[in-house]
């Protein structure tokens, strides 16, 4: 998916020292469907890393936008980022958008606290598919017999290659999984990111004329939703370092620490 041109046109802005706004700067929900699923095979995830790094354009650009965004949000909050997970009540003077879009997110607050919090269910989620997947990797390997490199021996080479190509299976259905996990989470958190928007944008136009206490609410609200498009976009970055550093370790090249999956080629 390309990014939008909202998204660009906002990275821009901040990056010419544009963003002199005290209202919200751009859409969440072009932030949030800017968002690319991770990569869809080995191959691909290799190209996307760099020195531990994910370094495709798409995720590269929407990581400058999100910078730009949360300048804006700052810039909204008087300066601060907003205290997270802190319900901000709207002034009684404020304008009414403002005040609706102060209750709006005190009811996500409400549906996404304590045990239901969203960051806590990723990371529990993406916990186990590295344990899980991980695991599997680990056991073929240490079924691999040990060769010295450059290995010569045809049947230890035949026999560690069948393994090679198990883990390979093993990392097809990883990749698979990341985007199974991608897509159920983006359909999930949309239901919160598309109305929290919309609140939003209407109350934008009311921004400049609401209290600090307002403003303060609506540029908490906003933080809120960044942070789900950041999570969407963590399990993108997360697949590609994985699957590129099991890879790198199939290939014998020295590993990223992610996967800790290296190819044994000698020992005892």
């Amino acid at each position: 998916m390309a990014i939008s041109h909202t998204v660009s046109r906002l990275f821009c802005a901040w990056a010419l020292g544009l963003c002199t706004l005290p209202v919200a700067a751009a859409s969440l929900s072009d932030l949030f469907a800017a968002v690319p699923r991770p990569p869809a095979d080995a191959a691909t995830a290799v190209t996307w890393v760099a020195d531990g790094a994910v370094i495709q354009p798409e995720v590269v650009t929407l990581r400058q936008a999100i910078t730009a965004e949360r300048a804006a949000i700052a810039e909204l909050n008087g300066g601060a980022a907003p205290q997270p997970g802190s319900p901000v009540a709207a002034a009684p003077n404020d304008p009414p958008e403002v005040q609706r879009a102060a209750r709006a997110y005190a009811d996500y607050l409400t549906a996404n606290g304590g045990e239901r919090s969203p960051q806590a269910a990723l990371a529990k989620r993406k916990r186990w598919l590295q344990r899980a997947l991980g695991q599997q990797q680990m056991e073929v390997n240490r079924r691999m017999r040990p060769c010295p490199a450059p290995c010569t021996d045809s049947a230890i080479l035949a026999e560690n290659q069948q393994h090679l190509e198990a883990r390979m299976r093993i990392l097809d259905t990883e990749i698979r999984t990341w985007n199974a996990l991608f897509d159920d989470w983006k359909k999930t958190r949309g239901a919160y990111v598309i109305p929290g928007d919309l609140s939003l944008g209407a109350a934008a136009p009311a921004a400049a004329t609401a209290t600090p206490q307002g403003r303060s609410a609506l540029a908490s609200y906003r933080a809120a939703m960044l942070d789900e498009v950041e999570m969407l976009l963590s399990i993108t970055e997360l697949s590609a370092l994985r699957a590129a550093a099991i890879t790198s370790g199939l290939d014998e090249r020295t590993p990223d620490s992610i996967s800790g999956a290296t190819k044994k080629t000698s020992g005892p």
